[in-house]
């Protein structure tokens, strides 16, 4: 039952809640180690998506008798901590509820607040949440005159363009506009420098991939881009996805045909859900003249938009550890009951990573939603995932084709995902 508990809490699931709650689990030093390695580490799949796990272990420890004992290490490690990372910001999380419960002096937030910024200071930097949700206002004041007071000309560009408090609005209870009214009518001359250099315009805009781009365009990039630099090639698929016209799509295609090895790599890259216009067979062909398993890879997910099924025996046929979650979107996507067993075999076999991939064709499966089989699916899909954003989509799935059960319906109340315990309360 603990490697239960351990598997679940990393998961984010509301099972170590009940666990708890139902004596399943007794207090042992092996469950102290477990939960304390879950705050200061965010265990999370994507913390950046998922977002902080304090508050889910925070009140996950309100079942736990030796609860004192891991606040007391993590106020320790509080205390000590230098870094930045994920798990800092959850510490740091953690120890502001322990300090809005009466646990922890809130001071020493403001302390270790002024120590990281002497690091490096910048906005949306670690504390600031923290600080404006234990004392609102006060801390608003407190911030604004900080900053005020150190921004140099080596770092105020980090504080051009947006306040620190924007973001909080609904939390502060005010909005920007009538903080920022507040925070001048302060007259403090601190205050009033950071305000200057927040309300400054930025120099250089974020660059967004443009709208009008041609064929000869986007080639003329590619031939200029290192396979290696992915930022560059994301932004093109964002425009094939996005914005490109079928015209575009259908130019890109024809230049696909056309091109060489070298180009072939890097055009098949931009194909994902905007199907490419060449012929299954010249695809199947160029797989096997083309020895490279990254072209093949990104060769297999240009294939499975197309509507073709031939693609489904020719991705089984060239299954291996590469193109796997490709053969299992095309398997969902050709789904006969004739495949049943197959399908259940290959998604038994998937790592956490393979679920994160397939997941959205699963959950899209037409064809699979038509049989009842399609609740296992679910279910299956909501026992491997980790991530609880993923885990969000399955579970508003269930709802809607009714594969719910009570067990399940008491588990997601105590999600680590807010989101998933709205869904329970609106159920």
């Amino acid at each position: 039952m603990t490697s239960v508990f351990e598997r679940e809490i990393e998961r984010g699931t509301g099972v170590p809640y009940l666990l708890l709650k139902k004596g399943c689990i007794r207090p042992s030093e092996q469950i102290d180690e477990i939960l304390y390695a879950n705050i200061v580490e965010n265990k999370a799949y994507d913390p950046q998506s998922e977002g902080s796990r304090a508050e889910y272990i925070y009140n996950l420890l309100e079942f736990y008798p030796r609860r004192e004992k891991i606040d007391e290490r993590i106020i320790a490690y509080f205390c000590a901590m230098t870094d930045t990372d994920w798990g800092e910001r959850q510490v740091f999380e953690f120890v502001r509820k322990l300090a809005q419960a009466g646990r922890f002096d809130k001071s020493e937030l403001y302390k270790k607040f002024e120590y990281y910024a002497e690091e490096d200071m910048y906005n949306g930097m670690i504390g600031i949440a923290d600080l404006l949700l234990i004392d609102t206002y006060k801390a608003v004041v407190y911030l604004a005159r900080y900053f005020g007071m150190h921004i140099t000309d080596g770092n105020s560009q980090e504080f051009v363009g947006q306040t620190f408090y924007a973001p909080y609005e609904e939390e502060l209870g005010y909005a920007e506009a009538t903080l920022s009214e507040m925070l001048h009518n302060e007259h403090d001359a601190a205050i009033d420098r950071y305000l200057s250099i927040a309300r400054r315009m930025k120099r250089n805009k974020p660059s967004a991939p443009p709208k009008n781009l041609t064929t000869e365009e986007v080639i003329a990039v590619l031939e200029k881009t290192d396979t290696s630099n992915i930022s560059e090639f994301v932004k093109l698929r964002m425009w094939t996805q996005k914005y490109a016209s079928d015209a575009d799509i259908q130019n890109l295609s024809n230049a696909f045909m056309e091109a060489g090895t070298a180009m072939k790599k890097k055009l098949i890259r931009l194909f994902r859900s905007r199907p490419i216009r060449v012929p299954a067979r010249i695809l199947f062909g160029s797989f096997d003249e083309i020895d490279d398993s990254s072209y093949r890879r990104n060769l297999c997910e240009a294939l499975v938009p197309l509507k073709e099924p031939a693609i489904y025996d020719f991705l089984k046929k060239q299954y291996n550890e590469t193109t796997k979650t490709c053969f299992i979107k095309a398997c969902l996507k050709y789904y006969s009951e004739d495949k049943k067993t197959e399908l259940l075999e290959l998604l038994g076999e998937c790592t956490i990573h393979d679920i994160h991939e397939i997941l959205d064709d699963a959950l899209e499966s037409e064809t699979l939603m038509k049989y009842p089989f399609y609740n296992d699916i679910l279910r299956m899909l909501y026992q491997k995932t980790k991530c609880s954003v993923c885990r969000k989509k399955i579970i508003k799935q269930m709802m809607l084709h009714h594969s719910f059960d009570d067990n399940l319906y008491e588990e997601i109340q105590y999600d680590a995902n807010q989101c998933i315990r709205r869904m329970a309360r609106k159920r």
